[in-house]
């Protein structure tokens, strides 16, 4: 089955309720045979990058937009994935704050 490229764009994150103006920064993590996708995405309301995820089944050939995985008071984005302790965590590379 092709795949269907961008995988991700700010009309589908939008689709889980929340307005995005863009996305961007992606990162791959698969478990077992499951595809996540992390992301920033614009939340067009508050101007800051929040961090969702899309889910694939079947080897990255259809994406589930999942929502929003991370959201702070500031803007995320640049984010790292990995397993520790069986757990999936997180590193964010980037954090801005405006005041």
């Amino acid at each position: 089955m092709p795949v269907a490229n961008p995988v991700i764009t700010c009309v589908s994150a939008s689709a889980t309720g929340i307005s995005s103006n863009f996305v961007a920064d992606p990162f791959l993590y698969i478990q077992g045979d499951v595809f996540y996708v992390f992301f920033e995405t614009k939340n067009s309301v508050t101007m800051q990058g929040d961090i969702g995820v899309a889910r694939s089944t079947n080897k990255g050939a259809s994406w589930e937009q999942l929502g929003i995985a991370l959201v702070e008071d500031w803007h995320l984005s640049y984010l790292y994935v990995f397993e520790y302790n069986g757990n999936i965590s997180f590193r964010l590379c980037e954090q801005l704050s405006f005041m």
